[in-house]
């Protein structure tokens, strides 16, 4: 399920470096300033999945079947 999230991110991420150029080849020049607002909502909703994403990754670790043996306070 990880990896899902890991190739979704990616794939976001591809997207958002590709979106500015399509853009601004197709685009006239008055609509720029709005289409520039929607690239940066989308970057932010980028960000935002990105950020559930290395969450849902370090709950897993936490919660995963291979814990630690040894407290961390006897881990010295």
């Amino acid at each position: 399920m990880t990896a899902l999230a890991a190739a979704l991110v990616a794939c976001a991420a591809v997207l958002l470096a590709v979106v500015p150029v399509v853009i601004a080849i197709f685009q006239p020049v008055e609509l720029l300033a709005s289409a520039g607002g929607i690239a940066g909502s989308f970057g932010a909703a980028l960000g935002v999945v990105k950020l559930v994403a290395m969450a849902w990754g370090a709950g897993n670790r936490l919660l995963g079947e291979r814990q630690a043996r040894v407290p961390a306070a006897f881990a010295d």
